[in-house]
């Protein structure tokens, strides 16, 4: 099987769903799942987590107000799993 790339046109691609999303960096890709638990133990279960490859990973809810306000409450503890987090802009999307 050969990948490719998928080229999307604006009446295929809603931009606006990204809005509000946020982009991570892992310290590592395996600790994808261990950033997963975490939040479901801690009764984050609003905010989904879907690997994007390599060390990314994209954070989102349908409630965009509280995963903002998760973010800026747990960043320092979000930071045992990530090196970093932004606000997804859609040029990485």
């Amino acid at each position: 099987m050969r990948l490719t790339e998928v080229k999307l046109d604006d009446q295929e691609w809603d931009s606006e769903w990204f809005k509000g999303c946020y982009v991570g960096r892992l310290r590592a890709a395996e600790m994808i799942m261990g950033l997963t638990e975490s939040l479901s133990k801690e009764g984050l279960l609003f905010c989904t987590i879907r690997h994007m490859g390599g060390k990314l990973c994209l954070l989102f809810s349908e409630d965009k107000a509280a995963l903002k306000e998760m973010i800026e409450a747990q960043g320092e503890w979000l930071l045992q799993w990530l090196e970093e987090i932004r606000l997804c802009s859609c040029n990485e999307a």
